[in-house]
């Protein structure tokens, strides 16, 4: 908000008055202004971020123009908007250095609403009734019930199965064929799942609820290609790409999964051991709720909980001690005729790298992100 006082009208009449704005040696921008009891103010809007600007009232009358003391201000930097249902954090996934951020949570259907939406929390999962891991509304979530018509909630998907006829025989998100050539994207055993534009064989392409419920509005699945170079290429400022953990929800009971730091993660936030490690367990870090959010959450990480996956109607959680300990994430980009590649946390490995590939017909999880504008 800039403006003036006219506090000598020079022994005339004041016929204009306001202020001029400028960018260093460019020319004055002067914008005429009311005046109310001699004073005079406006609010300057469109201005180039993080930029110093120059500001000076004048006035004028039968003599000529009179200016006021040139004062200079900064601008702040532009402060991106983040999209709904995204984590602050930026990754940036290729040498282009172009960057996504993640989703709040792993990717959630309901068929009997036909609704998307992201998990409330990080390490949130379904996984299977049997284990007990998720109520809701009195329903037992279960994807081993996953069908046209279930009430409850599942977050493990077969290949391209975003509900957007595309082409291939099963596209369905409550799809169990076991057939590997059903879930051809866009009908072609060739074609990626963002092969195609719009990609609408990419869960991203849904409204997803509580990710601005809007069709098509940016949302998508890391190509593998993406997904190799933001856990093992690129730059970050504490030199740290994940860690494996596990997140204590409630006392004696945790979530295995992988922690993802973003570019600008410091190291003084929390000290990680065994970073950068696939062949760790998930014991290298126990890591509480509240620090979760207040630390790692709040300063942009992202947890891929071990949600299992599913084969037909059969879910697999690789379970030891009652602990879930395998979690595997699809990426858009297919391998052969019959598979497609895939991200496996383990408690015994951890594979980013070719030519690790699940087949097409498993019910596989799915965090997806949105590039950062």
């Amino acid at each position: 908000t800039v403006g003036g006082t006219i506090t000598d009208a020079g022994n005339g009449t004041i016929s204009e008055s306001g202020i001029c704005y400028k960018t260093g040696n460019a020319e004055w921008t002067c914008v005429a202004l009311e005046v109310t009891e001699n004073a005079f103010s406006t609010t300057l809007t469109d201005l180039a971020p993080n930029t110093t600007y120059t500001v000076r009232a004048y006035a004028t009358n039968e003599e000529g123009t009179g200016y006021g003391e040139e004062v200079s201000f900064i601008t702040l930097e532009e402060v991106p908007t983040l999209p709904e249902g995204a984590i602050n954090g930026k990754f940036t996934i290729n040498a282009n250095g172009d960057q996504v951020y993640f989703s709040q949570g792993n990717l959630q259907y309901q068929a009997s609403t036909d609704t998307w939406r992201f998990a409330e929390n990080q390490w949130d999962y379904v996984g299977n009734a049997y284990e007990g891991t998720v109520y809701e509304s009195g329903t037992k979530c279960n994807n081993a019930l996953v069908s046209p018509n279930y009430v409850g909630w599942i977050d493990n998907f077969c290949w391209g199965t975003s509900g957007y006829n595309h082409g291939a025989v099963c596209y369905q998100p409550w799809s169990t064929s076991m057939n590997n050539n059903d879930y051809w994207a866009y009908g072609s055993s060739t074609s990626d799942l963002n092969s195609q534009t719009p990609a609408t064989a990419d869960w991203g392409y849904n409204a997803i609820s509580n990710g601005g419920n809007a069709e098509n509005s940016g949302w998508r699945t890391l190509t593998q290609p993406e997904w190799q170079f933001l856990l093992s290429s690129r730059s970050t400022e504490s030199g740290i790409h994940y860690a494996k953990s596990r997140i204590e929800i409630s006392s004696g009971n945790y979530v295995n999964g992988l922690i993802m730091l973003p570019d600008d993660w410091n190291s003084s936030n929390y000290a990680l051991n065994n970073t950068d490690l696939q062949n760790v367990d998930y014991t290298s870090n126990t890591i509480s709720v509240e620090d979760w959010t207040n630390v790692f959450e709040a300063n942009g990480a992202v947890y891929l909980p071990a949600g299992g996956w599913r084969h037909g109607t059969t879910v697999n959680m690789g379970t030891n001690g009652g602990m879930y300990k395998e979690g595997i994430y699809w990426t858009t980009t297919h391998y052969s005729s019959y598979t497609a590649y895939d991200i496996i946390i383990n408690p015994t490995y951890f594979l980013i790298h070719n030519p690790d590939a699940a087949g097409r017909y498993a019910g596989l999880n799915v965090r997806l992100a949105v590039n950062v504008e």
